[in-house]
């Protein structure tokens, strides 16, 4: 799987899954921050520059009647919205 994320330009950089999964603790619990339908969200925290961020992970299990290709759809709506947000 590679990950994704886009500069200030928006142009997309590719970020290792051996980086996201080191500053989330390998997706531990005590790093989620929330859980929804179709995600969950971790804190990450880049341990040189010593900034957190949020890493939304999609699930690959969801509710039976939704199709893998709504769910998808709905989580890249969700991140293009969320790009344009900086806390």
């Amino acid at each position: 799987m590679r990950m994704a994320t886009e500069t200030p330009n928006f142009h997309p950089v590719q970020i290792p899954l051996e980086y996201i999964k080191e500053s989330t603790e390998d997706f531990s619990d005590e790093r989620k921050l929330g859980e929804g339908s179709f995600s969950r969200v971790f804190e990450g925290k880049d341990r040189v520059i010593r900034r957190k961020f949020a890493v939304k992970q999609m699930k690959l299990r969801f509710h039976a009647d939704i199709g893998l290709t709504e769910a998808r759809r709905t989580f890249e709506k969700e991140i293009a919205t969320l790009k344009h947000f900086r806390h």
